[in-house]
């Protein structure tokens, strides 16, 4: 039997298998992560935690609504648990909807969530979500109070939303907001509660950035600059945690791992 000559088009038959495989099959393969996710890859953060499905703290939500965004979304997470990370995907052209991926810090927010839904309690602009364990499996974070909430307090002239959010900018951070509430401000002193849209990649970078201007402040003695010295920033109450007083229980269960259950006060 003849060989195709270079050059030509190989059929089917004398392709090794790997040809017929395009890079996003191949690096779905490598990652564990689809070959439709946005993201990079290759970062260990973006990949699948070797973890019981149990132990997942990140859901997949889909049947949200086209025009979603971080507010829209995290406002209707409440009574959870605080939110690790978030992300939203717009409406392809396979679907009208929107989706998003939930990351929380604990399995307890994972599962509240999924409660929820089941329950019939999760709605989204009108829309009823469908919540399930995201296939990119998520682990618990240690217990800490890192946030996606900052409150930040120093002179109004530095402590105000369009002159951080110009830092931000200039620091290469990329955000969402679900809000930012002027909690007190006059005009020597203000204090603001950011609810940025995930803790990963915003809330710690926009406070690492903060606490590194104020060191450099002090480290070169720049007289202009003093007023950063009176700046202060640090965590505060993600709203889509439980609220105080209603209290979360993990214990073993013969088939699950954890099991969440809430607990009125007194009990």
């Amino acid at each position: 039997m003849s060989m195709p000559s270079s050059g030509s088009s190989y059929p089917w038959s004398f392709r090794a298998p790997v040809e017929g495989v395009t890079h996003g099959q191949l690096r779905a393969l490598i990652t564990g992560v689809s070959a439709n996710y946005l993201g990079d890859p290759y970062l260990m953060a973006n990949q699948s935690a070797n973890i019981l499905d149990e132990l997942n703290t990140s859901v997949w939500i889909t049947n949200l609504p086209p025009n979603l965004n971080h507010k829209m979304l995290l406002d209707c997470i409440r009574n959870c648990g605080k939110v690790y990370a978030a992300v939203i995907n717009g409406p392809g052209h396979s679907h009208i909807t929107a989706a998003s991926k939930i990351v929380f810090f604990d399995v307890a927010g994972c599962e509240n969530l999924l409660r929820q839904a089941r329950e019939g309690k999760f709605i989204v602009g009108g829309y009823i979500p469908r919540v399930r364990r995201n296939r990119i499996k998520t682990a618990a974070r240690p217990p800490s109070p890192n946030s996606r909430v900052l409150h930040i307090e120093g002179p109004s002239c530095i402590v105000n939303e369009r002159y951080l959010a110009s830092l931000y900018r200039a620091d290469n951070i990329t955000w969402q907001d679900e809000e930012v509430i002027v909690l007190s401000s006059n005009d020597r002193l203000t204090r603001l509660e950011w609810r940025f849209g995930s803790f990963r990649c915003q809330a710690e970078s926009a406070r690492h950035l903060i606490e590194r201007i104020k060191r450099l402040v002090d480290l070169m003695l720049l007289d202009g600059l003093q007023l950063w010295r009176r700046v202060s920033v640090h965590f505060g109450v993600d709203p889509c945690a439980p609220q105080p007083g209603r209290r979360l229980f993990l214990w073993p269960h013969p088939t699950r791992r954890v099991r969440v259950v809430e607990a009125a006060n007194g009990l």
